[in-house]
Formats: C-alpha cells, sequence, structure tokens
C-alpha cells in the first residue's frame, strides 16, 4: 500500500510541478492554506455539511455511477456534461486510486473539467464516523483542484468503497464513485502479553526455573544494560521479559524461537516496531521477525558472568489507523 501512495503522490508532485508554473501570476493558489488548523483564519477547509450532490435541475444524480472516470478521449464530454463536472484522472491515475491521510502521501491532483473558475468544496463520502471529510483546497481551476484529505483526521477506519464530491459555490454538487480510502498509520504501545499469546521456544519447558518469562515485563535500569549493535535501546516498559539461563558450557550458541501470536487484532492493525534488549555478549543472529500478527525472536546463548544467557527484555508496538483502537 505505501509504495502505491509513494506513486500516486510523486505524480501528483510532478502534475503540480507543470500547473502552476504554467499559470503563473494571478492563478488562484493558497498553499498556506494546506497546513492551517481547521477553524484558523485563511483556513481552506470548509466546515459546513457537505451538500447533497444534485445536477444542474436539483435531481440527485451521480456523475458516472460506478466508473470513477471520464473519458479523457472524447472532445465534446466536457460540453455534453456542461455544468456538471467530470474527472479524467487523479494523480494521473484513471482507476484504483486512494485518499489518504497519511502526511508523506496526502495530496492530490484532479484533472477534468467543468469545475468552475470559483473555488468550492471537495468531500470524501462513506461510512465515516465524523461524516463528510473535507479537503483543504490549495488551488483551484475549471481543470483541476489540487488539495488534502483533512490532514487531522482521526478515528476512522481503512475503507473499500468511498465516493468524492464536487461541490460548486452554487451549492450544486456531484459524487464520483469507485475509490478507496486508507487511514494514516499510528503506533501503539502493547502494555502485555497473555499466556495464550506466548510460544517460547526449547529449550525452556517453563517447568524449568531457569526459563521464565514476565508480562508486563519490569522496566529495566538503563545503565546496566550492554549496549550491542542493533540493541541498543532499552525499552522504557518492557511488554514482556524472558528469562533463560544455564550453567552448561554445551549451552553457548545454541539457539531457538520464541513466537508471539496477538489473535483478534481490529482490521488494519499489524506488529509494527519491536525493541529487543539483550544481556549476554552473544548478540550476533538475534533477530525479531514480523508477519502481521506474528513475532518471531530469534535467539542464541552466550556468556553473562559465570552463566550462560539467553535472556531479554521486548517492547512491541502496534501499527494501525490513526485515533481507532487494535483490540
Amino acid at each position: 500500500m505505501l509504495a502505491l501512495l509513494t506513486q500516486q503522490k510523486q505524480a501528483a508532485d510532478l502534475l503540480r510541478g507543470q500547473i502552476i508554473p504554467a499559470k503563473g501570476v494571478g492563478t488562484k493558489f493558497d498553499a498556506g492554506g494546506l497546513n492551517k488548523p481547521q477553524g484558523a483564519g485563511g483556513s481552506t477547509f470548509d466546515t459546513s455539511p457537505a451538500p447533497p450532490a444534485q445536477s444542474s435541475k436539483g435531481s440527485n444524480v451521480l456523475v458516472n455511477p460506478g466508473v470513477s472516470m471520464a473519458p479523457e478521449v472524447d472532445p465534446l464530454a466536457c460540453a455534453r456534461a456542461y455544468p456538471a463536472p467530470l474527472i479524467f484522472s487523479i494523480n494521473s491515475k484513471k482507476t484504483g486510486v486512494v485518499f489518504t491521510t497519511d502526511p508523506a502521501t496526502n495530496y492530490f491532483v484532479l484533472r477534468g473539467c467543468n469545475f468552475g473558475n470559483t473555488k468550492g468544496s471537495v468531500y470524501l463520502m462513506g461510512g465515516f464516523k465524523a461524516g463528510p471529510i473535507p479537503f483543504a483546497i490549495e488551488s483551484w481551476d475549471d481543470t483541476w483542484i489540487i488539495g488534502k484529505v483533512k490532514p487531522d483526521l482521526s478515528g476512522e477506519w481503512d475503507q473499500d468503497s468511498v465516493s468524492l464530491r464536487i461541490a460548486k459555490p452554487n451549492a450544486q454538487s456531484y459524487d464520483f464513485q469507485g475509490y478507496s480510502f486508507y487511514a494514516a498509520r499510528e503506533q501503539q504501545f502493547v502494555g502485555r502479553f497473555y499466556k495464550e499469546q506466548i510460544q517460547l521456544g526449547a529449550p525452556c519447558d517453563l517447568q524449568n526455573k531457569s526459563c521464565s518469562y514476565v508480562s508486563p515485563g519490569p522496566s529495566p535500569g538503563v545503565g546496566s544494560i550492554p549496549c550491542w549493535p542493533g540493541f541498543c535501546t532499552p525499552p522504557a516498559g518492557p511488554t514482556i521479559s524472558v528469562s533463560r539461563t544455564s550453567f552448561s558450557a554445551q549451552s553457548f550458541g545454541q539457539g531457538g524461537t520464541d513466537s508471539y501470536v496477538l489473535n483478534g487484532l481490529a482490521p488494519g492493525f499489524v506488529i509494527g516496531t519491536v525493541e529487543l534488549v539483550t544481556f549476554s555478549d552473544k548478540h550476533q543472529g538475534w533477530s525479531a521477525n514480523v508477519s502481521d500478527n506474528r513475532l518471531d525472536v530469534n535467539f542464541f546463548f552466550g556468556h553473562r558472568g559465570d552463566q550462560y544467557d539467553a535472556s531479554y527484555l521486548m517492547g512491541v508496538y502496534l501499527s494501525g489507523p490513526r485515533g481507532c483502537q487494535p483490540f
């Protein structure tokens, strides 16, 4: 998904670079409005309710129902549709457009016709808890609209089917279907693992006192933790602390895998950042591998004082839609 969003953003940047210099002085351009909070002076957000979709005669209409883009090759398409707007492309794409509030990729250039020379409003429509989601408009012309989805939007889930509403200043509004929405992501700390989520690998049968775990783990003293390459960030409040020790020299270099499976995650949530701190001198080969809701920690025994050790502290974060709950 991030690769697709990045491609869309790159296309938008290229289009904007072509449009704005070509128009030069006099173009309706308000870059400052993109970064102003909703309701601030000069903001480009329209906080009024989104008007219903209408045709020029006042009846409800969906422009190109079931199709998000108009055929640009038809030279009379704009004249036949007038005063209804047509969209030829969004970020140079004719299908599969994903709107997002991801800060790095939230930028959209609509190319088409009949938008009007006076700036109106644009909304995302769908099953949003907040209702219609406004765009921050940077530039508006009869043949293009440049802007961002409300940047501070929070508490909304990803959606596979949303529509785009273009509202003209004369209160005429038109809907375009066939898009999806990807919410901005944030990371949330996992406070603890439960027994059914933990599968400690051999050597460890949980009956042997030399192998045990505590979740949530105790906060470590930063000064007491060795700092090995790649494992130098002590978790502020570990999700779990695993203790695995041995007095047998045969243990040195032996390894295994601990697995953690987080079933029941809400849609859009996956395991994100993992902070891992080890305690022995055998740090090579250690790894934390993530696949959606599964985390595998590969461990190895090394020296720690007069014994052999494969203990660790781990802090785990979930990545998912901003402002939503993971469970």
